[in-house]
C-alpha cells in the first residue's frame, strides 16, 4: 500500500483528531478513521479498530472482513512509513514509556 496511491489523509470535520483516510480504488472515495490501535502480546499482533465516517457505498460495514483486510493492509503501511519518517511512535500503555 503507498500514500497518495492506495490512500491519501484527508481532513475530517467530525474526527479533528484522528487518521481519517480516504481510500483509493477497491473502495473509492471512502473515509475512514481509526481508533485504537495496540499491539496484544497474547496474539503477537497488531490490533485496531476504525470506523466508516463517510462512504458511497451505503452497504459497507466495518463487519466486511475484505474491508478490514484492506484497512489492515493501509495500517500496516502507515505504521512502517511512520516509523522510518518519525511521525509514529510506540508507547507502552502501562509505564507510558517510549518504544523504540
Amino acid at each position: 500500500m503507498q500514500e497518495n496511491k492506495d490512500y491519501t489523509f484527508v481532513h475530517h470535520d467530525e474526527h479533528p483528531d484522528a487518521w481519517a483516510i480516504r481510500l483509493e480504488h477497491t473502495y473509492p472515495e471512502t473515509v475512514i478513521v481509526f481508533g485504537e490501535v495496540a499491539y496484544d502480546d497474547k496474539q503477537k499482533a497488531i490490533t485496531y479498530d476504525f470506523q466508516i465516517v463517510d462512504s458511497p457505498d451505503k452497504d459497507l460495514s466495518v463487519q466486511d472482513v475484505d474491508l478490514q483486510q484492506h484497512v489492515g493492509d493501509i495500517l500496516s503501511s502507515v505504521i512502517s512509513v511512520g516509523l522510518e519518517e518519525g511521525f509514529v511512535q510506540a508507547t507502552d500503555r502501562e509505564t507510558g514509556e517510549t518504544i523504540t
